[in-house]
């Protein structure tokens, strides 16, 4: 935690890319507003940024880039996601080793959702092949 003083600093040359909520698309509006640092930001006012980007959302960006957010602070999150993956060079010969493979990487998924006490939706399975040209 920064006190105020450490934090207007630190906030001053921060990317407004950086800020909560400020994605590729928000990005560009207020580059084209002239804000692409969080001081830059700040020299816009509330209700320009109101009257662009709507009432909460400029009312949040006019907070940000001054360093004022009354949301709770979560240091604890919600697991969402469980994953079991293998990146080396294991080169199968037959198909049964690969399906031998899977039903073994699929077991050590089993076990690490049942400890996580978790069930899935969805399920990824990547599978990538070597190019012919690939070195061995």
């Amino acid at each position: 935690l920064l006190c105020d003083e450490e934090a207007e600093s630190f906030l001053f040359d921060l990317p407004v890319r950086d800020l909560p909520g400020v994605g590729w698309s928000l990005r560009q509006q207020l580059t084209n507003l002239g804000a692409e640092t969080c001081g830059q930001l700040r020299s816009l006012s509330l209700a320009l940024l109101q009257k662009e980007f709507g009432p909460k959302t400029g009312q949040t960006l006019w907070k940000n880039c001054r360093g004022l957010d009354d949301r709770s602070l979560r240091t604890v999150r919600e697991r969402k996601s469980i994953s079991a993956e293998i990146n080396c060079g294991m080169r199968f010969t037959q198909k049964s080793e690969l399906e031998r493979f899977f039903n073994e990487l699929c077991g050590e998924l089993q076990q690490r959702m049942r400890s996580a006490q978790m069930c899935g939706q969805r399920l990824v399975l990547k599978l990538k092949h070597r190019r012919a040209s690939a070195p061995v």
